[in-house]
């Protein structure tokens, strides 16, 4: 199936594989309350159909979560010449080593005030552990509320940040 002769949301559910045709396209998503966002999108969840998508705001890329239940209709549209997918960010592995990382993130967390405490490997506080490489993908927990505030801490870290 060509992915401009989709037609409808409702048919890009009975074929969870044209889902993937949709990741880094330029769409128009028609949601509820005639609300009506453009961007990239980044990612889909193939369960309740809810999509991550990237906005450009001026300078600034904006990450948005769009509930799967909200999304009337999806329409590929062409970008602009002068608009690029927006590229993730993230930190080169192998440019930060491991034992460096660790100590970036635990004291950035200790400078937010959270009781942090190491354990093996891992950094640990509460029902929270973060793994190595200690990366946002990295948060081991049952609780998503405390996953949720435990990325925005860590996202609001500066690349730069050196531990006092």
């Amino acid at each position: 199936m060509e992915l401009t002769s989709i037609s409808s949301f409702e048919v890009l559910k009975l074929n969870p594989s044209n889902l993937l045709l949709l990741i880094n396209k330029c769409v128009e998503i028609k949601l509820i309350k005639n609300t009506i966002l453009s961007g990239f999108i980044n990612s889909i969840d193939p369960i309740d159909y809810s999509m991550v998508i990237l906005t450009l705001q001026e300078d600034k890329v904006r990450t948005t979560l769009i509930p799967g239940h909200a999304i009337l209709d999806v329409c590929v549209k062409e970008p602009d010449s002068s608009i690029n997918i927006p590229k993730k960010k993230s930190i080169d592995s192998a440019a930060v080593c491991k034992t460096n990382r660790k100590q970036m993130v635990l004291g950035w967390l200790k400078e937010n005030l959270l009781p942090v405490s190491e354990m093996n490997e891992n950094i640990v506080f509460g029902n929270v552990t973060i793994l190595p490489p200690y990366q946002i993908t990295d948060i081991c927990t049952n609780n998503p509320m405390v996953a949720m505030q435990l990325v925005n801490i860590m996202n609001k870290m500066p690349d730069d940040y050196n531990p006092a």
